[in-house]
């Protein structure tokens, strides 16, 4: 994920430099996202954290103004 492309080939292993940091980095953000994705397909897989929010106003028209349509 991070091997920097480089021109010149001396070692013929590729047209990339992979390094070791750039390797764990590239571990970290993989197992990062598989347990993102795992915990999220266990909430909607077990109907975990089912929030509905429902909101109801009263509206009273006895003390709105009477308008006019034209």
């Amino acid at each position: 994920m991070f091997g920097h492309v480089i021109n010149l080939n001396f070692n013929r292993k590729g047209s990339s430099h992979n390094t070791i940091i750039g390797g764990i980095i590239s571990i970290l953000i993989k197992i990062t996202i598989a347990i993102y994705v795992y915990l999220m397909l266990k909430k909607l897989i077990l109907n975990e954290d089912v929030t509905i929010g429902l909101q109801y106003y009263a509206l009273n028209l006895d003390e709105l103004e009477p308008t006019v349509l034209n």
